[in-house]
């Protein structure tokens, strides 16, 4: 059992490391324009770029923001715990602009869970009352006498 578990952490950690992996080259390394460019604005020098690719940790190389990117989100960043970074079009935290939204994503998920359960109960039933009568088709299980 113990052996179970172990390799089924080992593997948890591995998926984890795989998703954040995809996700960090998805966001951070494929756009073509660097997150430094946006923060700055349109009319940017390139002194202020360079600034700005400090402060935001961009002039390590990629391997080195892969693991400050995974320390964050652990452990947490500037703005508190998970560390979801920060917006460089909006200008303000990830998690600031998720709190927003919960309470509409919760309101969605209680309806549409709601809706799903009244639909496969009332499936259920029907299906449980109008059960084919057809000749050939045979019950597996002896049926009691009706």
């Amino acid at each position: 059992m113990l052996v179970y578990l172990t390799r089924r952490l080992f593997w948890l950690v591995i998926t984890l490391l795989v998703i954040t992996a995809i996700t960090f080259v998805i966001y951070f390394v494929l756009p073509p324009v660097s997150p430094a460019v946006l923060f700055a604005g349109k009319e940017a020098t390139p002194q202020l770029v360079a600034t700005v690719q400090h402060e935001l940790g961009l002039d390590h190389p990629v391997w080195v923001q892969y693991l400050l990117f995974l320390k964050h989100l652990v452990l947490g960043d500037q703005f508190g715990w998970p560390g979801l970074g920060f917006s460089y079009v909006n200008h303000s935290s990830v998690k600031s602009l998720l709190a927003g939204r919960v309470v509409v994503t919760v309101v969605l998920a209680v309806g549409a869970a709601l809706l799903w359960l009244a639909m496969g109960i009332t499936i259920g039933v029907i299906s449980a009352i109008k059960r084919p009568r057809h000749p050939f088709t045979r019950c597996p299980f002896p049926l009691a006498s009706r």
